[in-house]
């Protein structure tokens, strides 16, 4: 969707038109389920939490502001959304973002072609050996081709953080010597 084309569809949305609205459901709903997963860990929460935040989005489009890019309001509402059902969940609102979020990334997600058994194990053994933050930020960087300013925005981290840390990540899959299965890092 072209930048022209996605301002005139949020317009027209948030000026209450139900075929927008349906545009945007259609164009964004299966790309948000991956991440809503990564984060609630459970299919039906991942998408309740994406059909919250539809809802939430219909009902609240006449003071919704102008955004540059929909797919970033759009993950960034879908995060929001899925740490507040965790929290509900663990009924510990008090818990730290970072003590409820579990991002996995599975070596099946990736471009590995040809790769045996061994090989996929070894990709899949690097990646858990990332923090949680630092593969949700690969996830937003690689997987869904935000920019560091949009990930530290939707993360609420500051822009030198994120970089510094994809350089970290980089670096350790680099010294596990599985970034050659990585085609698009």
């Amino acid at each position: 969707m072209s930048s022209d084309s996605s301002k005139r569809i949020w317009d027209e949305f948030t000026g209450g038109s139900q075929d927008a609205f349906a545009r945007l459901y259609s164009d964004f709903y299966a790309q948000l389920i991956p991440y809503a997963k990564k984060i609630c860990q459970e299919k039906e929460m991942a998408l309740d939490a994406v059909h919250n935040t539809f809802v939430y989005l219909w009902q609240n489009r006449e003071s919704l502001k102008e955004v540059q890019s929909i797919k970033f309001y759009l993950l960034r509402s879908v995060r929001h959304e899925c740490i507040r059902l965790l929290k509900i969940k663990n009924q510990h609102s008090q818990l730290d973002e970072e003590e409820i979020l579990k991002i996995k990334i599975e070596a099946e997600e990736l471009v590995l072609t040809d790769l045996g058994k061994r090989s996929k194990e070894r990709v899949k053994q690097a990646l858990e050996e990332l923090s949680d933050r630092q593969r949700e930020i690969i996830y937003l960087k690689y997987f869904n081709n935000l920019d560091y300013d949009e990930i530290a925005e939707i993360l609420d981290l500051n822009y030198q953080s994120i970089v510094n840390s994809i350089h970290r990540s980089i670096k350790k899959l680099r010294e596990t010597q599985v970034l050659e299965y990585l085609k698009d890092i």
